[in-house]
């Protein structure tokens, strides 16, 4: 039989604030930098900074001075700077700039669509490993941007509260409720997105198997596809559930959704035999309970239904759940 399941659509907007304030604030005044110490062939970026005229780089004095005197992986981001400005044409670092504008807008608009382009190493270590990895939880710049405490760890609450979820939203097969089950994922891979490494669309509190090559996307990429910020994809999904051989399989029309299903691996996840087993289970300790007070088969696949309603977003595998008591004659002769 058919069914329909609905992996969460999603809203990151708390969080796409106080990003947005360091996209502002931080990343775009430090490529303007970049540019402007391109065109003046200017390499002494703590005197520079002190003195340019340019408001995108004189209103963000102190944080870009607090950038360049930053060291991580034993280098220093000044020297990362100076090797743009020396090693790349202006020409070359505005194509660049270009790049990074156009696949801004692109998530801006949520269109997850996006050609791949070559980024220089210079700057591809500078979004995805000193911006993502090291200015994420650098306290300096949150209390700076007026957002004191900001984190890892605040991203996650922030993004459970405003959905308010407890399920991970890719897959609706597992929990988020601990922290070491918390994964800022990144819809399209900073190893292949580095400009979009802290854009607030792209991403997404996962669980570990989501985030894991092995288990679920990794750094794959693949296009045409919806992201769970598009629409509820789960409700574009069709399952059946083969109370014979206890698998689920998971089919769709649309290529969007067909790939975001290979994506994450979702077919194989979803057929493994615990996953079946742990639907009946959820069923189970459900209907055992209700089925005890004399209800009509119509009032118990309502309370069922009702019961289940509380506890989505909570539970994994609640519109899984919903779909089987609504067709409760298939799974009470399974029990049988």
């Amino acid at each position: 039989m058919k069914m329909v399941i609905a992996m969460w659509k999603i809203n990151n907007i708390t969080n796409g604030v106080i990003l947005n304030k360091f996209h502002s604030h931080v990343v775009k005044p430090f490529l303007v930098l970049i540019i402007e110490c391109s065109r003046n062939k200017e390499y002494d970026l703590i005197n520079y900074i002190s003195c340019c005229p340019n408001p995108q780089i004189s209103n963000n004095k102190s944080i870009l001075l607090y950038l360049v005197k930053k060291k991580y992986l034993k280098r220093k981001i000044s020297d990362v700077v100076s090797d743009i400005v020396m090693n790349y044409s202006y020409n070359e670092i505005i194509e660049q700039y270009k790049i990074f504008q156009l696949q801004k807008k692109s998530a801006d608009q949520f269109d997850y669509n996006i050609r791949e382009e070559e980024v220089i190493e210079e700057l591809y270590f500078v979004f995805s490993k000193f911006f993502y990895d090291k200015l994420f939880d650098d306290q300096f710049i949150w209390s700076t941007l007026g957002e004191v405490g900001f984190n890892r760890k605040l991203f996650h609450r922030n993004f459970h509260s405003e959905n308010q979820i407890g399920v991970c939203a890719y897959c609706d097969l597992d929990t988020t409720l601990n922290s070491s089950n918390n994964y800022v994922e990144h819809f399209l891979p900073r190893n292949s997105f580095p400009f979009l490494s802290m854009h607030p669309n792209n991403l997404i509190s996962s669980c570990g198997a989501c985030n894991k090559q092995d288990e679920g996307k990794g750094v794959a990429v693949m296009n045409p596809i919806f992201s769970p910020f598009n629409l509820q994809i789960g409700d574009s999904i069709d399952y059946s559930i083969d109370y014979s051989n206890q698998e689920i399989d998971l089919l769709a029309n649309q290529i969007e959704v067909n790939n975001y299903i290979s994506l994450l691996q979702l077919s194989d996840r979803y057929k493994k035999p615990q996953v079946f087993r742990a639907m009946i289970l959820r069923a189970a300790s459900i209907y055992d309970i209700l089925n005890e007070f004399p209800l009509s088969e119509l009032e118990l696949r309502d309370y069922l239904i009702q019961h289940n309603e509380k506890t989505k977003k909570v539970d994994p595998m609640g519109f899984l759940l919903n779909q089987l008591f609504n067709r409760l004659d298939d799974y009470e002769k399974f029990r049988k």
